[in-house]
């Protein structure tokens, strides 16, 4: 018998259910049933009930346990993929060992389920003291109804006596689930647990019902923060068994003079001016290194068009130039952008020196957004590849040809003397050059 039809062969003809039952605490017990009940139908209900495994029905619960965290067990995504196995995710597999030692991770309780740490800080846990609510929605719906029983809106002057019940028993169940956030919050330190708050605004400054104030009375220890850079070691350092020196609260050393330093450099560099000036230069330094979007997407709309209009080995159809209204659905771009767009590829087009490589066909071959692979699997893309009859030519389009000598100008005459040797290795039947060519309809041939 396979492991789940065990599972379920022992949840239906023995006392499991009861055993819950018994278990479970009275207000939960419903719940808890209820949630059995779930878990078992599931098991039926996997592969059909035909020859289950308990592989396949273990990678179900880990689809599962993936639903929101306010779902019930009955209602998490058994349809989501299944080849994600959860138990398996490591968020630390590009951290070294080091490295996940040295971290703090900042994070909610409810953050934290199912993870653990050699420390736990908890903060702010002189506020967490449980209060039942002056308003709100009563809702009474046993798992076992298919629809609440009762369903009302309450401030705390309103309650009748049978809303009243209701509105307990939810606070109880509240209460309760408090005390449950803390015991998570608790049980995820491995070796040392520290409680901290902020005091309050009441006369000892310790809310007495809240977690730190329920630390204090269960004779939790104590901490000055004070006096933790200070504190003496006590006697010579000592190992244990495993050779490691046992831990002490000294050992955390808390340093601000690296932020003090900081800060005053700061204040000093805003007062002299030099930080206004250091920001400009940066400023200035992103704008060139980050093209403004618009002139990109214009380059890029150039390009499409240019690519459009020009015949290529293998289709000798010419088409039109589209009109303003077409190239506003193409490309979704404005009437003005459309109309700029059609100026300037029209100039490029009409340009006597450009027409060889772009309309008059008599080349051998040409290709528009060719690729081509290098030795080492980089990829180059070509704008447009002309062959004639004694040499190859590469085209680059750009908006403007930038001044010779200039950071991008050389730039561009890198990647296209880049393009030649590649091209070259390619075809060494014939010699290539690269030319820029420009929305004025001028071309640069790149030496």
């Amino acid at each position: 018998m396979c492991g789940v039809c065990g599972l379920v062969k022992e949840g239906s003809e023995s006392n499991l259910r009861v055993s819950y039952a018994v278990a479970s605490q009275n207000l939960a017990r419903a719940q808890v049933l209820a949630n059995l009940d779930a878990f078992l139908e599931l098991a039926l209900n996997q592969d059909g009930g035909r020859y289950p495994s308990l592989s396949r029905f273990i990678e179900e619960i880990n689809a599962m346990r993936r639903g929101d965290d306010d779902e019930t067990p009955d209602e998490g995504d058994v349809e989501a993929e299944l080849d994600d196995d959860i138990g398996e995710v490591d968020l630390d597999s590009e951290m070294s060992e080091e490295d996940q030692h040295k971290r703090v991770r900042l994070m909610t309780i409810h953050g934290v389920k199912g993870l653990e740490a050699p420390f736990v800080i908890m903060l702010d846990a002189n506020h967490t003291e449980w209060r039942a609510p002056n308003r709100g929605v009563l809702l009474d719906w046993s798992p076992d109804e298919t629809s609440p029983s009762h369903l009302s809106l309450y401030t705390a002057k309103s309650l009748t006596e049978k809303r009243a019940a209701i509105y307990e028993k939810e606070n109880e169940v509240s209460e309760n689930e408090n005390w449950n956030v803390l015991y998570v919050a608790m049980t995820r330190a491995q070796q040392g647990l520290w409680i901290s708050g902020v005091q309050s605004h009441i006369k000892d400054g310790i809310s007495q019902k809240s977690w730190y104030g329920r630390a204090l009375a269960a004779g939790m220890e104590t901490v000055d923060v004070t006096q933790l850079g200070e504190l003496p070691l006590q006697g010579q350092e000592r190992l244990d068994s495993s050779g490691s020196e046992p831990f002490q609260i000294n050992h955390f050393q808390l340093s601000w003079e690296a932020a003090k330093q900081a800060h005053q450099e700061t204040i000093a560099n805003i007062e002299s001016g030099a930080l206004a000036i250091t920001e400009k230069a940066r400023e200035q330094a992103q704008s060139v290194e980050q093209p403004d979007p618009e002139i990109l997407e214009e380059g890029t709309h150039f390009h499409k068009l240019l690519e459009f209009l020009t015949a290529h080995s293998g289709s000798q159809i010419t088409s039109p130039m589209p009109s303003e209204q077409e190239l506003m659905n193409w490309l979704s771009i404005d009437q003005e952008h459309a109309k700029k767009l059609m100026e300037r590829v029209q100039i490029v087009m009409d340009a006597p020196k450009l027409k060889p490589y772009l309309t008059e066909n008599q080349w051998v071959q040409a290709w528009n957004e060719i690729d081509v692979v290098s030795l080492e699997g980089k990829s180059f893309r070509l704008d447009r590849l002309v062959e004639f009859d004694d040499h190859l030519a590469i085209l680059d389009y750009k908006l403007t040809i930038p001044e010779v000598g200039s950071e991008a100008y050389n730039k561009y005459s890198a990647q296209l003397n880049n393009y030649k040797q590649e091209l070259g290795r390619i075809r060494p039947d014939k010699p290539a050059k690269a030319y820029l060519i420009s929305a004025w309809g001028e071309i640069a041939e790149i030496s």
